[in-house]
């Protein structure tokens, strides 16, 4: 998988070619060793800069110290007899632990444990890394769930001790997509993959192909729609009900729940062939409804989101024509998702924000159609339905925690790629709308287009001046007012932040020295400030702009040095370190603020990075999910850092001050500034 999330290569292995017995380890790595060669030939591994495991979760096996297998392995679905083993585990383990049941994890570690030699019981993904780094220690958040890890504690809890387990030999736990290490020398040369290739802590089958379709916030949901319907949703917070058979896997600081209902596929099955059904879609009107309430079930029992098993099915009364009946099933399938992503939402989750859809039940157009009208949320595209690719999601994850590396930002060619995952976007001003000769071409149509795609906008910018003189100057530029909901600046930010201070405090004006561009007097005008000319006598410094382009640096040394060795705090307005001019880069306010420090001075800094212009931003946006609002800029330092800290998506613009950076350059600023941008756009363009 490319940093862009294309799957460029894949390679796949029967496991029946190399074993035929399923519980072989060895044919298991033999089938990924063939698997992997394959899809290494299509590529130049060198590229290779991580590497994910998933396995099927509950599948354990006893080793030795060097990763031997010390018995024929237990896998998912293999039942432990030991009546003695579950009732331990029925005692002792919490109700809403996932350890409970015969095929659980915890019950195969008691089943192993007496082995002779044993060092450690691990899950088959654990087994299949250990070839990779030589570590048969190590597991993840995901596989261990089912062995009994707290996922909200992270950490293998005390009274895993009271059912007889020896905690010894249960592996290390790492969050799933957390560097486990680096690849093996041996590993290395067997596979011909660089030295530096990082080893992430892996996942299971079913976080994988969650993880595959793209969905990656909370709020985001997949409905499987095969033999039955299962829904799942990222939340922000872990759901346990034991009576719906529902816990939460730990996928970072989200969280990954779901049920599992018993309507779906088999139903329509049960009434009409394949053909039949393509044969009837046609003759349904998707926009019309029934007016029948069907709650479609083969048998008396539901799971989720009603938890009875002696629930009835609603299926009558029966419409005699054949596609009527066919559009009740569908009606009443789809009423149940609904009705499974309100319990969710009824048990803490967040409110749903989006569906991909996986299984057989995505070919019916009809069927998606109804869907779409009584779920009444985005419906996106899935970008895989291959585990395979969770788990490359979840090691290009593990890079970029790793290295920070370019190599794992996703390139998008327009702003359109994304703009369904975001409901609110902060566009900066310069760099990203325009330089300082006037607008980008497209820019202003950019806005535009985005406002019509329903989302709210608000211009971020680094300006020392207020939000109307700006709105004024974008106006003049050619772009059209009203497609943007707010012009916030940093000057407007320290201009609210001044007039609440000077609201509490009354007296006498302050004497303030302003450091402005071209002569603007608006950063004081309403405020109790009144300006002088000289640090000798200044109360207060702000610097709102720069004339770098005019002045050189000595120029304000000279200006700021008295005020700078009285201690007189400044706030600076601009953060901006470099700004675009006429006659192209010069140094900004934010330079001038270090030499303030550098002369002695206390520095206020007011924008972006720093937090108080996107706490304005994210008031007036109404608090939303932060990561349902995407930060655009052309800085690193100042627009990709200061999302990063605020816990929104980002999207750096390859315009502005970056416009003659190289890859390599690029990706030094994130390794300097401790961030990355989700996405690489090459400019602002729809």
């Amino acid at each position: 998988m490319t940093a862009a999330g294309e799957i460029v290569a894949s390679g796949a292995a029967r496991l029946a070619v190399f074993s035929d017995d399923h519980r072989d380890p060895l044919g298991w790595w033999k089938a990924v060793q063939a698997a992997l060669a394959q899809a290494l030939e299509a590529i130049d591994g060198s590229h290779i800069c991580a590497v994910g495991i998933d396995g099927t979760s509950g599948t354990m096996l006893p080793v030795a110290a060097d990763g031997a297998p010390l018995a024929t392995p237990l896998m998912y679905n293999d039942p432990v007899g030991d009546t003695a083993i579950l009732e331990r585990i029925a005692v002792h383990a919490p109700k809403e632990s996932a350890a409970h049941g015969a095929t659980s994890g915890l019950a195969k570690l008691l089943t192993f444990q007496s082995l002779p030699e044993v060092f450690r019981v691990i899950h088959q993904a654990d087994w299949i890394a250990g070839h990779f780094t030589g570590l048969y220690d190590v597991s993840d958040e995901n596989n261990a769930l089912k062995t009994g890890y707290d996922p909200v504690a992270r950490n293998w809890p005390e009274w895993l001790a009271r059912t007889g387990a020896r905690i010894d030999l249960l592996p290390d736990v790492l969050p799933a997509g957390a560097s486990v290490a680096t690849i093996s020398p041996a590993a290395a040369e067997a596979f011909g993959l660089p030295s530096e290739t990082v080893i992430v802590a892996g996942t299971t089958d079913g976080c994988a192909s969650f993880l595959a379709t793209g969905a990656d916030r909370p709020g985001d949901a997949v409905s499987a729609l095969g033999t039955t319907l299962t829904v799942k949703m990222l939340s922000d917070k872990p759901l346990f009900a034991p009576e719906f058979g529902l816990y939460s896997h730990r996928i970072g600081d989200m969280w990954l729940a779901g049920g599992a209902s018993n309507t779906g596929g088999a139903v329509l099955a049960a009434h009409f062939s394949n053909d039949r059904i393509a044969e009837l879609s046609e003759q349904i009107d998707p926009a019309s409804d029934t007016g029948l309430d069907f709650y479609p079930l083969l048998k008396p029992g539901e799971r989720f989101p009603v938890a009875d098993p002696a629930f009835m099915p609603r299926m009558e009364p029966r419409p005699t024509e054949d596609a009527e009946f066919l559009k009740a099933i569908f009606e009443g399938i789809a009423g149940v998702e609904r009705l499974a992503y309100e319990r969710l939402v009824s048990l803490g989750s967040p409110t749903l924000g989006s569906i991909r859809t996986v299984g057989g039940g995505t070919k019916n157009g009809v069927w998606t159609e109804i869907r779409k009208r009584r779920l009444s949320v985005p419906f996106l595209p899935v970008l895989s339905e291959e585990a395979a690719a969770g788990a490359a999601r979840l090691a290009l994850s593990g890079a970029k925690e790793a290295g920070g590396a370019m190599s794992v930002v996703r390139e998008i060619p327009a702003l359109s790629a994304v703009a369904d995952a975001y409901d609110a976007f902060l566009v900066d001003q310069y760099g990203v709308l325009r330089d300082g000769r006037g607008p980008y071409p497209g820019a202003a149509e950019t806005l535009v287009r985005l406002k019509q795609a329903g989302k709210r906008v608000i211009i971020l910018s680094n300006s020392g001046k207020r939000s109307a003189e700006n709105d004024r100057r974008l106006e003049a530029l050619g772009f059209e007012g009203g497609s943007w909901d707010w012009f916030l600046t940093s000057g407007e930010v320290a201009w609210q932040l001044l007039k609440r201070e000077a609201e509490g405090e009354g007296g006498a004006a302050r004497k303030c020295l302003l450091i402005s561009r071209d002569g603007d007097q608006s950063p004081l005008k309403g405020l109790n400030l009144v300006r002088t000319e000289s640090g000798e006598d200044a109360d207060i410094v702000l610097l709102a702009g720069s004339e770098g382009d005019i002045h050189p640096l000595s120029y304000y040394e000279d200006l700021l040095g008295p005020a700078a060795r009285r201690g007189i705090p400044c706030l600076c307005t601009n953060p901006d370190k470099v700004m675009l001019t006429r006659s192209g880069p010069a140094f900004g306010a934010g330079r001038i603020a270090e030499l303030y420090e550098e002369l002695g001075g206390p520095v206020r800094w007011i924008g972006k990075p720093f937090a108080d212009i996107y706490d304005f931003a994210l008031d007036f946006l109404g608090r939303p999910d932060p990561r349902r609002v995407c930060a655009i800029g052309d800085s690193v330092e100042h627009d990709i850092a200061g999302a990063a800290a605020a816990g929104l998506g980002s999207v750096l613009v390859a315009t502005g001050i970056l416009e003659q950076r190289s890859d390599a350059e690029r990706r030094q600023l994130f390794r300097e500034h401790g961030a990355s941008p989700d996405f690489i756009l090459p400019k602002f363009l729809w």
